[in-house]
């Protein structure tokens, strides 16, 4: 669900801040949708696991603790931000995040970030399970991927640098 739902963010969210695009209907629900899986998953990471030293530590204290000092704020940022945008739409059907012009527009571009946490999950997979071909094969097809996403948020970021820088 989570490698869904950034999908549906990471393309989402540059096009509709290079086009404008009003978000209603199914736009409004998906973006409720996001907002409050990622509320969720802050929640969720408290009581992750998480590896020390090759070693599963999943007492709640130290998995607090290695939350906090890791992607919580980050996490809290983006997720508030995302919070407050929905708050001052307030029934508006545009996405000027937080009304504060084109500063508000790169913090939701922030939200992109959280794919960089998402590939340190899939490389331990992968790692584990796949042979030495299957895990070639993976990487290619990651820096296509790659190499894709970020030529797509250029084309977009020269597309709003034109049209409204």
């Amino acid at each position: 669900m989570k490698l869904v739902i950034l999908v549906w963010d990471v393309t989402f969210i540059p096009y509709a801040i290079a086009w404008d695009v009003d978000i209603t209907g199914i736009l409004g629900v998906l973006a409720i949708t996001s907002c409050t899986f990622w509320t969720c998953d802050i929640f969720k990471n408290f009581l992750t696991g998480v590896y020390k030293e090759g070693v599963l530590v999943t007492e709640l204290r130290l998995v607090a603790k290695s939350y906090l000092g890791g992607f919580f704020l980050p996490d809290l940022a983006i997720v508030a931000c995302d919070w407050l945008n929905l708050q001052s739409s307030g029934g508006q059907t545009n996405i000027n995040i937080l009304r504060m012009g084109k500063m508000g527009r790169l913090l939701r571009i922030s939200k992109i970030f959280r794919i960089f946490r998402l590939w340190n999950t899939v490389q331990d997979f992968v790692q584990r399970v796949l042979t030495d071909w299957a895990q070639i094969a993976i990487q290619i097809a990651a820096i296509a991927c790659g190499t894709l996403w970020v030529t797509h948020l250029l084309a977009c970021v020269w597309f709003y640098i034109g049209q409204f820088g």
